[in-house]
């Protein structure tokens, strides 16, 4: 059976309406039995940037395939980085049935699996009112978008595709391993096949993989099967929940999620508490890419959603792409990112920090053609899980025990931990104590310089010599009332790897302690390691 309407989730009869639109429907019976074809066409203006156009039909009994197709044009310059653009989804009269953006054109959704396009959800076609979904993305100040759509319905019968059942696997006990969270097949923006995708994947090397269509995920349904012939590499359900103001990675779950943030009545938070519910994870996506205004209107392909619970998000992407561009020039979106969630760290929000290709083009894109391209596995987040699966992965995350390699999984290794009396701590954990030893341990960082950061703020450079390729640093410290301490390694300043935090909290304690080489109280040596401290990074 395809999914329940509970997953599938309600796409109409909601306030998702757009603010002034304009447009005429035709309906034609034809004379091929219960078939019909339904003509729509409209315009959109810049008012309508963000809002969303329902154009209701319907279905007769006896159908077999609903066939979708539109086109648009702008009409004027829209003299910007940002194109206009307008989406497209389906929904059946019990809900979500698919959405590819507007990267097709024509869409089948259809009882069986071989004709059904990819990104909708292949099965039984209900009778009744179905919904086409057109989405204003973005209509620049004195441009119009003039938009065209059809659907034809095919009477006929047959066996409706059942999906196959997720099988969790555990293919590793507990260690490191290394993968990619952000990347994109056919079944949205992406312009090969998951199996495509998957194959690069191992090419690279990477123990695990998330798939993570935009709004959809019927690409798992092909990770299923894929993931049942394959023992090595563990595949990772994901999706990129796609709204007019912000982009977001769902793991873990296979579900319908309302992607309409930018319409009135619309709670983001309802769909962060939906993802949880359901046992998934939620992660900001490339926080700091850019946005823009129209109309008084704002929309944006960074995280601009207001009035975000940053207590309940789990992951935010730091290293989306490539850290180093072309030409040996750092990433200014990534190193903002890197910089916000510093920020959030010191407001007291536990996120972990991860990183994604995504990657649209499974290895095949070259940075001649787009500076920001990477490919799959770059940059690649390590983590600390207690086996091999998906549960494990995803808890290994949710818990910090991860660090990020920028430059994909053949660079560095980076490992942080910290020892406050009897306790270890390492990234992700928090301990307590009178005075701890941090110690960071780089793996092929050889000619590097090794990053101390303390509160968001950098408080020691070390280099790393060009043959020191196993290199560890220790260093002492006596906690604030919490200190979050984190490290990375750079090369001419380029990000080539960083750890999430560890937390320390200083413990009362008024014994005497020489950990910091001096006799005094806990206090008066908290005061002189920092003033140690700022004399060292004194030219």
């Amino acid at each position: 059976m395809i999914p329940s309407p509970d997953s599938r989730g309600k796409m109409h009869g909601m306030r998702w309406m757009t603010r002034a639109l304009a447009f005429t429907a035709v309906t034609v019976v034809s004379t091929a039995g219960n078939a019909e074809t339904f003509d729509f066409d409209g315009t959109f203006v810049p008012v309508d940037t963000g809002s969303y156009l329902e154009l209701e039909l319907e279905v007769p009994e006896g159908t077999s395939e609903v066939r979708a197709s539109y086109s648009y044009v702008t009409n004027g310059d829209t003299g910007g980085l940002i194109s206009n653009v307008v989406d497209l989804g389906i929904s059946d009269p019990d809900g979500f049935r698919g959405w590819t953006g507007s990267s097709e054109r024509e869409v089948t959704v259809a009882l069986t699996d071989e004709l059904t396009s990819e990104g909708y959800i292949p099965g039984p076609i209900p009778a009744g009112i179905w919904v086409l979904e057109l989405g204003a993305g973005f209509v620049a100040t004195d441009t119009t978008i003039s938009w065209e759509a059809t659907v034809e319905t095919v009477e006929g019968t047959g066996d409706a595709f059942e999906p196959p059942e997720w099988e969790p696997v555990v293919l590793g006990g507990p260690g490191w391993y290394a993968g990619d969270l952000h990347c994109h097949s056919e079944h949205s923006d992406g312009r090969y096949t998951v199996e495509d995708v998957v194959a690069f994947a191992r090419e690279r090397g990477l123990q695990f993989l998330a798939l993570t269509d935009h709004n959809t995920f019927t690409g798992h349904f092909e990770l299923s099967e894929i993931q049942a012939d394959d023992d090595a590499m563990l595949l990772v359900r994901g999706m990129e929940w796609t709204s007019y103001i912000g982009h977001a990675n769902v793991y873990g779950i296979s579900r319908y999620l309302d992607y309409h943030a930018t319409t009135e009545g619309h709670e983001n938070g309802s769909v962060v508490e939906t993802v949880h519910e359901a046992g998934g994870f939620f992660s900001v996506n490339h926080p700091e890419l850019p946005g823009t205004e129209v109309e008084g209107i704002r929309v944006s392909l960074g995280w601009e959603v207001e009035d975000t619970d940053w207590s309940s998000v789990d992951f935010i992407e730091v290293v989306n792409g490539a850290a180093t561009l072309p030409g040996g020039i750092s990433n200014p979106i990534n190193e903002m990112a890197i910089a916000h969630w510093d920020r959030f760290l010191l407001e007291g929000h536990r996120i972990t920090a991860i990183g994604g290709s995504d990657d649209h083009l499974a290895g095949h894109g070259s940075t001649e053609t787009d500076i920001f391209y990477a490919p799959i596995g770059t940059p690649t987040t390590v983590v600390q899980a207690e086996e091999l699966s998906e549960a494990g992965i995803l808890a290994g995350l949710r818990a910090g025990h991860a660090f990020l390699k920028a430059g994909g999984p053949d660079g560095p290794d980076l490992f942080l931990t910290a020892t406050c009396g009897d306790a270890v701590a390492m990234m992700g954990d928090e301990i307590a104590g009178a005075s701890c030893s941090v110690e960071a341990q780089a793996v092929g960082a050889g000619g590097m310089e090794l990053v101390v950061l303390e509160d968001g703020a950098i408080t020691e450079y070390v280099p790393i010599g060009d043959g020191e390729e196993d290199f560890t640093y220790t260093f002492e410290l006596v906690p604030a009332d919490l200190s979050i301490v984190r490290v990375e390694l750079r090369r001419s300043n380029l990000l080539q790897a960083m750890t999430n935090p560890v937390y320390l909290r200083f413990a009362e304690d008024e014994s005497v302690d020489s950990s910091n080489g001096c006799e005094c109280s806990v206090a008066t040596c908290r005061d002189s390691t920092a003033s140690r401290l700022a004399q060292a990074l004194v030219p």
